[in-house]
């Protein structure tokens, strides 16, 4: 049975809503950044939430993604990262904050349908992909199309200069980072994920840190 707080038993836009609006804002205090967040009740036989867990999709050094859905038919992405973690690293609550601002209305990101917090999580409830990742289509099909690769590179670039626009560097944008799903029309859809070394930079910022994937650093990093 899915565990359910009367008062939010379904998914809420939270670019609606008023208490969550700070969550949206170009620039906001991180104390009132979390504080924000509407709370729900914790993991309990199966449900985080009012969603019911199916599995575990995967994680990474912040957080945790599993796949859930709310009514039994609709599947989203829940992806939980720890409040402990949040308190102790102040990298871990600006990489949140930076992901839920690149995420809040660009089609190349993955939607974020709800946030939530337990006494232990915040839960980022995430459009569910099941395209999988750009990589593996690339292998499996070696290659893309001239068609397809000119459409995807379309899309990365309007979505790293949505990016630019907010003052955010991905530093980790790759093959593996880019999932895809496939339009009602047969056409691949594109939504970058992992946002940990995603951080903020303002006109004349240089970059300088070493960071990413080896296999995908720009030359002038290297040389």
């Amino acid at each position: 049975m899915v565990v359910t707080n009367p008062s939010h038993s379904s998914k809420v836009d939270i670019s609606n809503s008023d208490k969550s609006s700070i969550l949206f804002k170009s620039q906001f205090d991180a104390d009132d950044f979390f504080a924000a967040i509407r709370e729900c009740p914790g993991v309990e036989s199966g449900c985080i939430g009012p969603y019911r867990v199916l599995k575990k999709l995967g994680h990474g050094s912040f957080s945790t993604v599993l796949k859930g859905t709310l009514d039994g038919k609709e599947m989203v992405a829940l992806k939980l990262i720890s409040i402990n973690l949040l308190k102790k690293s102040p990298k871990a609550r600006l990489s949140l904050v930076r992901e839920i601002r690149a995420l809040k209305e660009h089609p190349n990101f993955v939607k974020i349908h709800d946030v939530f917090k337990t006494n232990d999580y915040i839960c980022l409830v995430m459009e569910y992909i099941d395209g999988g990742e750009l990589f593996n289509y690339v292998a499996d099909n070696d290659g893309l199309s001239a068609f397809e690769a000119k459409d995807i590179f379309h899309q990365l670039v309007r979505a790293i200069k949505y990016m630019h626009s907010i003052d955010l560097v991905h530093r980790d944008l790759k093959l593996e980072n880019i999932l895809l799903l496939m339009s009602p029309k047969k056409r691949l859809l594109v939504k970058i994920i992992d946002f940990g070394l995603t951080r903020s930079i303002r006109d004349c910022d240089l970059l300088s840190t070493r960071c990413g994937s080896e296999e995908y650093t720009a030359p002038e990093i290297i040389l």
